[in-house]
Formats: structure tokens, C-alpha cells, sequence
């Protein structure tokens, strides 16, 4: 006695089994029968019995391994969730210690906001310094030109000195000759008129 079996199939299915019965000139429900009656002669039970024994057990280590690998991702997790605890903790202890030096409100944006001002506060300064530098090396090459300068009219100072004290000593050396020379002119006028007669010197007397 026969049965009818009925199911669906894709229709590319349809068409392969269509073809092939085709090919082996046949209808479809013989070649489908022919097909299964082969499938199920060439069934063996043990060794199919074996494969699905031996993919449970594969799969129960599977199973467990995923378990065990869950049960180390979930500690990790754990851990995690502990140590972002802890950082947020630590965070937010940071941010008011921050907040606190800057004077400002415990929040990011008046943190942001307080070091973008002191950011541009330090630019500001920076620029100034580089002005203050820039005018002292002016003044420094002023300073040096300005040194230059006295240096070399001290120094022709220290020459007119040195040129004066010299006249001055050989106007004191003339006027002391000219001192002597006087003196013996005087005593010559003053020589009565023996002393003329006989030429005599005053000064050798």
C-alpha cells in the first residue's frame, strides 16, 4: 500500500527534481521515492547513532567551555565595573580638587572654560615677555653703544688731561727760567759801575 506524502520545497528544489527525473526518465514522485528508499537502505542506525552521541558530548564541551568562558567574561566584566567605579569615584574626587585650585564650580565646563582663560592669560604673558625681551635687548644695545661712546670720550678726556699736565709742567719749567732769567737781568741793572767796568757777574760773586 502506498501513501501520499506531501511537503514544500524552494522552487529551485522543484526544478532540480524535475530535471533529474527527466534525465532518468521518470516521474517526480518515483524519483523522489527512489531517492529516499536509497537514503534510508544506505541509514546506518549505530554509526549514526555514534556521530550524534559523539556531537552531543562535543557539544556539551562546547557548552561548558562557553560557560566557563562566560563565567571569565562576566568576572572581567565585574572587575571592570568595579575599577570604573572606583575611577569614577577617584574622577570626580580629581575634578573637585581641580575645580577647587581653579575656584571655579565642579564641572567640566567651568574647569574647560577656567583653563582656556588661563591658557590665553599665559599666551598673553608670553607675548608681553617677548615685548620686554625685545626692548631690554634694545636697551642692552643702547647701553653698549652709550658705553662705547664714554669709554672713547673718557678715554680722549684722559688724553687732553695727560696733554695739559704736560704744558702745564713746561710752562712752570719756561716760567721758572724765565724767573731765573728776570732775576739775573735785575741784579745785572743793579751792578754799580766797577762791577760794569770789570764785567762782573752778580750771581758769581
Amino acid at each position: 500500500m502506498k501513501v501520499r506524502i506531501s511537503c514544500d520545497v524552494a522552487l529551485k528544489v522543484r526544478q532540480h527534481l524535475d530535471a533529474q527525473a527527466k534525465e532518468n526518465g521518470i516521474s517526480r514522485a518515483k524519483f523522489i521515492e527512489t531517492a529516499v528508499e536509497d537514503k534510508i537502505e544506505g541509514f546506518n542506525v549505530h554509526k549514526e547513532n555514534k556521530r550524534l552521541t559523539e556531537a552531543h558530548a562535543q557539544a556539551e564541551r562546547d557548552i561548558l567551555a562557553e560557560e566557563q568562558r562566560a563565567a571569565k567574561l562576566k568576572e572581567q566584566r565585574d572587575g571592570l565595573a568595579s575599577e570604573k567605579e572606583q575611577l569614577t569615584v577617584k574622577h570626580t574626587d580629581r575634578i573637585k580638587e581641580i575645580a577647587s585650585a581653579l575656584g571655579v564650580p565642579d564641572t567640566i565646563g567651568h574647569i574647560k572654560q577656567r583653563i582656556a582663560e588661563l591658557n590665553e592669560k599665559c599666551d598673553q604673558l608670553q607675548r608681553e615677555k617677548t615685548e620686554r625681551t625685545e626692548q631690554r635687548d634694545e636697551f642692552e644695545r643702547l647701553l653698549h653703544a652709550e658705553t662705547d661712546a664714554y669709554n672713547k670720550c673718557y678715554a680722549r678726556a684722559e688724553s687732553l688731561k695727560n696733554e695739559r699736565n704736560r704744558f702745564k709742567a713746561q710752562a712752570e719749567e719756561v716760567k721758572s727760567k724765565f724767573d731765573t732769567c728776570e732775576e739775573k737781568l735785575t741784579r745785572l741793572l743793579m751792578r754799580n759801575w766797577w762791577d760794569r767796568l770789570w764785567n762782573k757777574l752778580p750771581w758769581t760773586a
